[in-house]
């Protein structure tokens, strides 16, 4: 009998306008069909958005920074074997994307939202509870994977 496993050869990202992860997975002997698949990173899910036999293409829900293996199971035809190379990773970056205000009193006080990727997912994740924004300290009151805020001191 052929060998129906699916096979991945490689993985490239890049991000949306909205700060989201992309990821495009190639391979063989994939699926068309975007609801025939399971694609996790780490254990974070990869929305497929579009697909072929040969690639696929997802957004990657918001987790924190690390390097994670790349999974995708075809429903129809089970876990796609990893590449001969060793199996397909993903790096989290922790990287700020925007930040509002731009500019904030020198007396503290202000409030400032940070938008980006790979951030801790709560306040009690952050080292010291605080970052250094321009020199000055700004303690984190609020904080997901992809947004936190911080009031200046």
């Amino acid at each position: 009998a052929e060998d129906s496993t699916p096979e991945l050869l490689s993985v490239a990202n890049s991000l949306d306008g909205d700060g989201n992860v992309i990821l495009t997975i190639s391979g063989s002997k994939l699926s068309g069909n975007i609801a025939n698949y399971v694609v996790k990173v780490g254990d974070h899910d990869c929305k497929v958005t579009t697909a072929t036999e040969s690639q696929l293409v997802c957004i990657l829900s918001a987790g924190p920074a690390g390097t994670f293996d790349v999974t995708v199971v075809v429903k129809n035809k089970g876990l796609a074997r990893q590449p001969s190379a060793g199996t397909l990773q993903h790096t989290v970056s922790m990287q700020i994307l925007s930040s509002t205000p731009s500019v904030g009193s020198l007396g503290g006080g202000t409030p400032v939202t940070v938008t980006g990727t790979g951030f801790p997912g709560s306040v009690e994740e952050w080292e010291g509870g605080s970052v250094m924004i321009a020199g000055s300290s700004c303690k984190v009151t609020e904080s997901t994977y992809n947004q936190f805020q911080c009031i200046t001191s």
